[in-house]
């Protein structure tokens, strides 16, 4: 038994001396307590996200992503397909329901914390010191925890967004380039090619991952091996054949979600220096809210000391050999490259907090190992680590009950998109069933596609509707229209503005429906107004 079997309790998987995909297993009684303890977590994780899945109401972009479910295809104007093909499988198991929107995202959210757990073990066992006292275990439950408790993570990981497919893909083909560097057998090749074409799929941030792991094998010897071995080159097959039909449907759509991706990350920015650093400090502010402070330091932290390794090997640290090397490359390179690319483009325009999101799901392999050193530290480290999982827990907890029961009337915040919209649905029911035939039946249209998309899904008969405005997110209604239009009638207008001037762009005569109030815990928050006529010639809306 080696020293490190010795000072942890473990053993590695082992058979001759091909190394296992699967690492160290635990081989002492306390390092078995602590797997047995990560996993009942991850699986409680998943439960109770089942549970609250079912009864929290959409936000407004999944039911966007749910309407995308209801047309299929291999791409639409703000993303790839993934998400559409998930929520679709989920539905088409559990119905047209909360909880079908969502159970795919939430199996996934789970998968990801499996994941994380089996790359941290297996990291922490290459790099444990002599003076280290806690297990490779002991790590891995600290990084599931940790990632678990912040509202990233936490609220992510029911919402039905393309993000957590990506975050999921992501993670997934991080750990299978472990399992290449331990064993690279044909079978894990052909999984991360796979990997990487879907992950695409997800979302289009998901190519700085192959680039980042190709500059991560191209910087150590043990990569460059390893690059020069057929495998690489067919897990890159595999990943452009995986993309074949999307890449067939963005040259039939001008590559549509292509260029407006470019253009909603990098263009239409401010202008001004002082503008352009109010950006860059809004998003570095996003990040902060959605890991809680501490954690977003302590993330920072383990980033910012192992690159100082790899571009200053000799400034007192040891250098890391072989495969030690590479695996810190491989969790450190496409995370930095994440990072760094979004964190520039806040400069150029409003950056959303989620668009770094994979890369937390890697870095934070390094924070569960930093974690487990400071609880086996001083006591003020050790107060540091708890205080730093505790907070973000408590954050991400209270997000979960301001949700699913509004304790504060909050106006203008990320609570609003999940604001639960079922009373404007009902409300707008009752308007269409005391129209008549005729108000059952005409169009449904709103002012932006959130409020459409939901009035889609909580209508009783899940009617097609429209958002003819919308330019931006949100404007895949435009695609459907043009293939789709037939010639409409009668319409119903949902809009939060009174006196929208765009009513009378739409029709030629019409009438007030009414006001709905939208409440959050008792006090008003927004209305909503409603207007019923007759479109003017020329407009259309998607097939019913």
């Amino acid at each position: 038994m080696d020293k490190s079997t010795l000072r942890t309790g473990t053993v590695t998987a082992t058979t001759g001396s091909a190394p296992s995909c699967a690492g160290p297993v635990p081989a002492s009684p306390a390092a078995l307590h602590t797997e047995r303890l990560a996993l009942s977590f991850m699986l409680a994780f998943g439960a109770f996200h089942l549970v609250y899945s079912a009864f929290v109401g959409l936000a407004g972009d999944e039911a966007y992503y749910w309407q995308w479910s209801r047309h299929l295809d291999w791409g639409y104007y703000d993303h790839p397909p993934l998400a559409a093909y998930l929520i679709a499988c989920g539905t088409w198991i559990l119905g047209q329901t909360e909880l079908g929107v969502r159970f795919a995202t939430v199996l996934l959210s789970t998968a990801i914390l499996w994941l994380t757990y089996r790359m941290t073990v297996a990291y922490a066992w290459q790099v444990l010191q002599p003076e280290d006292r806690f297990s490779p275990q002991s790590a891995g439950l600290w990084a599931v925890l940790a990632l678990a408790a912040t509202p990233l993570f936490s609220i992510g990981g029911f919402l039905a967004t393309p993000d957590m497919a990506m975050v999921f893909f992501w993670t997934l083909a991080v750990a299978l380039t472990f399992c290449v560097m331990r064993n690279p057998r044909l079978r894990y090749w052909v999984a991360l090619g796979l990997a990487l074409g879907l992950g695409v799929l997800g979302k289009y941030p998901f190519g700085l991952l192959p680039l980042g792991l190709l500059i991560a094998f191209a910087a150590s010897r043990a990569g460059r091996t390893q690059l020069r071995t057929a495998g690489p080159y067919l897990a890159a097959v595999l990943a452009m054949l995986v993309l074949v039909p999307h890449g067939l449907w963005l040259m039939r759509n001008g590559y549509i979600s292509v260029l407006f991706q470019l253009g909603h990350g990098l263009g239409g920015g401010p202008a001004g220096f002082a503008q352009r650093l109010g950006t860059f400090v809004q998003f570095i502010a996003g990040q902060v809210g959605v890991l809680t402070p501490i954690l977003f330091v302590l993330f920072l932290a383990p980033l910012v000391n192992v690159l100082r390794r790899i571009f200053q090997p000799h400034a007192g640290a040891r250098q890391d050999a072989g495969e030690t090397r590479l695996a810190t490359n491989v969790l450190i390179v496409p995370a930095a490259l994440t990072m760094g690319l979004f964190t520039m483009a806040s400069f150029f325009a409003k950056s959303q907090t989620n668009w770094p999101a994979a890369a937390y799901s890697t870095l934070v392999v390094l924070l569960g190992i930093a974690l487990a050193r400071m609880v086996n530290s001083t006591r003020f480290r050790k107060g540091v680590a708890y205080a730093a999982v505790g907070l973000a827990g408590i954050i991400s907890a209270y997000a979960h009950l301001e949700s699913a029961y509004p304790l504060v009337p909050y106006r203008s915040s990320v609570f609003d998109k999940v604001q639960d919209k079922r009373g404007l649905a009902r409300w707008a029911n009752d308007l269409r069933e005391a129209a008549g035939p005729a108000g059952r039946q005409a169009a449904l249209l709103a002012d932006n596609y959130r409020t459409a998309s939901l009035l889609a899904f909580y209508l009783p008969d899940h009617p097609q509707t429209d958002a003819p405005f919308e330019a931006g997110s949100g404007a895949q209604y435009t695609q459907w229209r043009k293939a789709n239009g037939e010639a409409a009638g009668m319409a119903w207008y949902f809009t939060r503005f009174a006196n929208d001037p765009r009513v009378t762009q739409l029709f030629g005569d019409y009438r007030d429906a009414g006001i709905y109030v939208e409440r959050r815990a008792g006090v008003e928050v927004g209305h909503t107004h409603a207007y019923y006529g007759r479109l003017r010639a020329g407009y259309s809306v998607a097939a019913r």
